[in-house]
């Protein structure tokens, strides 16, 4: 039976999942940032993640060890050319590097994975790079091209500091004790149910302007900790329905590829993920409470 899995992991890291790298590279956040606040949750919240679904399909995995043909696999998926894949290799560990050391050159990560592409093109097809430009996914750039351009339209209608004012008094209406506390509950909760079923990259592009926004405002209480809890929101958010994340319906199609009698719908994400998201986002809305109002890095 095809399931439903948790994209919680994606939350741990700033290239884990595209929400992240809307929030890093808007509020300038970085990729060390990322594993300090989002990794110990995520080592909390998977492995739970993992075990709850488990003992839910428990009477449904096959009774007996599926077999896997290691001859077949390694003939369908030869090295044909091992030079290049050292090279590959080498680019991936600098791209990787260039991530833990953002605090030092401060530039874009899109930067370094242009570069890297850039190095795996001129290695794989020095004379020929009309293939290597086909498999560019040029309708998602096409996608996140018009999504910024109709999100800063938004933003110079006044739709964005519309938004911003009514959150900064509602947060404001709230006593400066309990603000960040009741800020990190509405971020985290509404940032989770909205991008279950609003898409999580366009719902965080929005939001992440709305912070920006807020960031004009005097609140009392710091803005960063809540770029946390909208990137856990939304990242998390995306197991709730079919829409919530893209990856949701690639794991459709394939199960409808794979598994056409018995294929993943999407009233399955409504019936197991949702469950789930409240249960995870439950768990980081303690996290949040305990880093950032008892600990409170930020102040």
């Amino acid at each position: 039976l095809p399931l439903p899995f948790v994209m919680a992991g994606g939350c741990a890291t700033l290239i884990g999942d595209p929400p992240n790298i809307v929030i890093g590279g808007k509020l300038n956040l970085g990729f060390n940032d990322f594993l300090v606040f989002n990794g110990p949750l995520i080592v909390v919240i998977l492995p739970l993640a993992v075990a709850i679904q488990y003992w839910r399909f428990r009477d449904k995995f096959p009774k007996e060890a599926v077999k896997l043909d290691v001859a077949r696999l390694k003939e369908e998926n030869k090295i044909y050319d091992e030079r290049a894949l050292a090279f590959l290799g080498c680019i991936f560990v600098g791209i990787f590097l260039s991530l833990f050391t953002y605090s030092l050159h401060q530039h874009e990560v899109a930067f370094f994975f242009f570069l890297g592409a850039i190095g795996a093109a001129v290695t794989t097809s020095r004379h020929d790079i009309r293939h290597v430009l086909g498999g560019v996914e040029w309708d998602t750039l096409l996608f996140f091209a018009g999504l910024f351009v109709f999100i800063e339209a938004l933003s110079e209608l006044g739709l964005i500091r519309f938004i911003g004012n009514h959150m900064s008094d509602l947060i404001k209406s709230v006593p400066i004790d309990h603000r960040m506390n009741v800020a990190l509950i509405i971020f985290l909760w509404v940032s989770a149910i909205g991008s279950a079923f609003l898409e999580s990259l366009p719902y965080t592009t929005t939001i992440s302007y709305i912070l920006l926004s807020l960031n004009e405002e005097d609140l009392g209480i710091a803005l960063t900790p809540l770029a946390w809890a909208l990137s856990v929101g939304a990242c998390v958010g995306g197991i709730g329905s079919i829409m919530g994340s893209s990856a949701n319906l690639c794991a459709i199609a394939v199960s409808e590829r794979y598994s056409p009698g018995n294929p993943i719908k999407g009233v399955h994400f409504l019936q197991y993920g949702f469950p789930l998201l409240l249960v995870c986002i439950s768990i980081a809305t303690a996290y949040h409470q305990i880093v950032f109002v008892v600990m409170r890095p930020y102040d």
